[in-house]
């Protein structure tokens, strides 16, 4: 009596994968590089951004009156640079 286990093949046996298998039947062609997910930011929306928290930096070196206000404007600005 054997008691063999079950296989954990994951393509078939001609070593295409289920996914091919179904592409090939269907019909469907294969369509190359596709975006998937949120399309990335564009250049010169990055750059108003940056342009946006430098101006933030400056407004918080010059409009805040608190000792500590060092810190936010090298936050700030550093953010802008980066």
């Amino acid at each position: 009596m054997s008691t063999a286990k079950p296989s954990r093949r994951v393509t078939a046996k001609g070593g295409v994968s289920r996914a091919g298998a179904k592409a090939k039947i269907s019909g469907r062609a294969d369509l190359g590089h596709v975006q998937v997910g949120k399309r990335p930011s564009s250049p010169a929306f990055l750059a108003v951004l940056g342009v946006v928290w430098i101006a933030v930096g400056l407004v918080a070196a010059f409009g805040l009156h608190a000792s500590w206000r060092l810190v936010p404007t090298v936050v700030a600005i550093g953010i802008g640079l980066f």
